[in-house]
């Protein structure tokens, strides 16, 4: 228990950090500014950032140029994929590497997927930061596309 004392006591002394958790400062208050800037439920709405269900739809049935980018983990898509051949799977914590942006089209109007829609409406925020003007994102997720294509029934009387 001394030991410990005297390495943390040196350790201030020398302007070392008490523990060897490190994050890049700068960085996090550049993201910080950013994120929080203008990216709130009124930058959403009038940004016309989200599209819902049935207006992918719509899209897919027209065949629109549009791209479905599903950034979930492997281990969602392996229980349920996309299997449209405009959509693309990059997991979103791989998406922001320069082999993965450079996959993305550029002409064409790319919709991001998640299961909910809120990691779905970061990584849109995110790409439109870096100049992606052709994003946005499914409102409720993959479960609000599946209740839009479930066949509605009406009970009995």
């Amino acid at each position: 228990m001394k030991f410990l004392i005297r390495l943390l006591c040196a350790s201030l002394a020398l302007g070392l950090p008490a523990t060897s958790f490190a994050y890049d400062a700068t960085l996090a208050e550049h993201l910080h500014k950013d994120i929080t800037s203008q990216r709130d439920q009124k930058f959403f709405v009038e940004k016309s950032i989200t599209t819902s269900a049935e207006d992918v739809l719509k899209s897919l049935s027209k065949n629109e140029n549009i791209t479905l980018l599903d950034i979930r983990t492997q281990a969602e898509q392996n229980v349920v994929g996309l299997t449209h051949p405009n959509s693309l799977s990059i997991p979103m914590e791989k998406l922001l590497l320069k082999e993965n942006l450079d996959r993305l089209p550029e002409q064409s109007k790319i919709v991001v997927v998640c299961h909910l829609g809120s990691r779905a409406a970061y990584v849109s925020s995110l790409l439109q930061a870096i100049g992606f003007n052709n994003v946005t994102y499914l409102n409720g997720g993959l479960i609000q596309l599946v209740t839009q294509l479930t066949p509605k029934t009406v009970p009995l009387q």
